[in-house]
């Protein structure tokens, strides 16, 4: 079966968590532990969506590439979601200013800048040119601090920039060796929460507005960009920290599950919702309120220093993806087994045009491992069809191909 080149040198329980490159059989009545296992939904829906992500990067490539990596800081953070509870805190973080590093979601961005808040960093992560409209036209003062893969009408709202270095393999085509990596998740509102712990990597993380359930029939705060759910369509139900349950979604749940795994990195994180005994429970986050202003020092955001050699590395790398391609496209015809020996793209001196290609075709390598573990298709038939469909893929996106080329050159 296609071996699945490893995504990034993360630490072993979250390893252990996606599962990687299994070769476990998975028995026929337990497709279910595939969905566990392999989280297929983290490696990008598609070729499709992959290549888009990918042609989003080269043209976010002058703004986004070269700009300051987000410092470490030694000062408390807010990580601000977008649930109901946010409006109880809106006075407390406005006198938060100046105190904390602040970090919001995208959808929350608008509401929190007419109540007269100016988060320091904000944290878009869908690739979609339809998210510029959960933007504000005028982000001011505010930095974007989400993932790279954003369209960029979207990067294009912001004045200021950071560059994220996150552990998904894409971004290894870009990130400078050594740089520190953290995960986006899978919304905007686990980006706050994970940009905000990394930059304060040693002290306290507070999160607002991570309901992550109902309240009442209400899904989202009022000051929201972010389309509303039904709570009378919901038939998911969590522990809240009432110690009642609460209508909730499957895709909160997964976010509440990826907000723990965040404490693998740093346990500082604090939802700030347990102390109040509202919305729903994320295991292994501690209690507590808000920070008193009158007990912090006064905080600035620290100068950040521009990364040009980022995106030099970068550009030397893109430039050679259509030879690279080539290359690519040669080895898989040569594949005589289906084995992770034989296709393990590792093999093909790529540079770092591996980790653009591998981010291109995981949908594919993930798919025919599992149907060889599940046994719906013959060796033959997989090494028929996986030769086919890596062919049409790399034969489909010379164009696109081409224009991340070109983007390299001109940027």
């Amino acid at each position: 079966m296609p071996v699945v080149p490893p995504r990034a040198e993360l630490h072993p329980d979250v390893v252990a968590a996606l599962g990687i490159g299994s070769t476990t059989p998975v028995p026929q009545d337990e497709e279910g532990q595939f969905h566990q296992r392999d989280r297929p939904v983290l490696f990008g829906d598609d070729v499709v969506d992959c290549a888009h992500g990918l042609m989003n990067l080269a043209k976010n490539a002058k703004r986004l590439m070269g700009a300051p990596t987000i410092p470490k800081i030694d000062a408390p953070a807010i990580a601000i979601g977008g649930g109901p509870s946010l409006e109880s805190h809106i006075d407390e973080i406005r006198a938060l200013q100046g105190k904390c590093l602040i970090v919001c979601s995208q959808t929350s961005l608008k509401g929190l800048l007419e109540r007269g808040i100016t988060p320091h960093y904000c944290t878009p992560m869908e690739r979609n040119q339809y998210m510029e409209r959960y933007t504000p036209k005028d982000c001011g003062d505010v930095i974007f601090a989400g993932s790279p893969l954003c369209h960029p009408d979207v990067v294009n709202r912001f004045k200021s920039h950071r560059w994220v270095p996150s552990a998904d393999d894409v971004f290894r085509w870009v990130n400078l060796p050594g740089e520190a990596q953290l995960f986006f998740g899978s919304s905007t509102g686990t980006t706050a929460v994970n940009v905000a712990a990394y930059s304060a990597w040693n002290s306290k993380v507070y999160l607002v507005g991570h309901d992550l359930c109902y309240s009442g029939t209400k899904s989202h705060w009022a000051g929201t960009t972010g389309d509303v759910c039904d709570e009378s369509k919901s038939v998911e139900w969590v522990m809240g920290n009432d110690g009642q349950k609460h209508k909730s979604e499957a895709f909160w749940r997964r976010l509440a599950g990826q907000i723990t795994d965040t404490t693998i990195l740093h346990p500082g994180l604090v939802n700030v919702n347990a102390h109040y005994g509202i919305g729903a429970k994320i295991d292994k986050l501690g209690s507590g309120p808000l920070p008193d202003p009158d007990s912090l020092p006064d905080f600035v955001l620290p100068e950040a220093v521009p990364r040009p050699e980022r995106l030099r590395g970068w550009k030397k790398s893109a430039r050679m993806i259509l030879t690279h391609a080539n290359r690519l496209e040669q080895f898989f015809q040569q594949i005589e087994r289906m084995t992770p020996e034989e296709t393990d793209m590792r093999s093909v001196e790529m540079g770092r045009n591996i980790h653009a290609f591998s981010y291109l075709l995981i949908s594919l390598m993930v798919q025919f491992s599992y149907d060889l573990r599940m046994k719906t298709l013959s060796h033959d038939q997989a090494l028929s069809w996986f030769k086919e469909s890596t062919h049409s893929v790399l034969k489909n996106c010379r164009g696109f191909l081409k224009q991340i080329k070109e983007q390299a050159e001109a940027a």
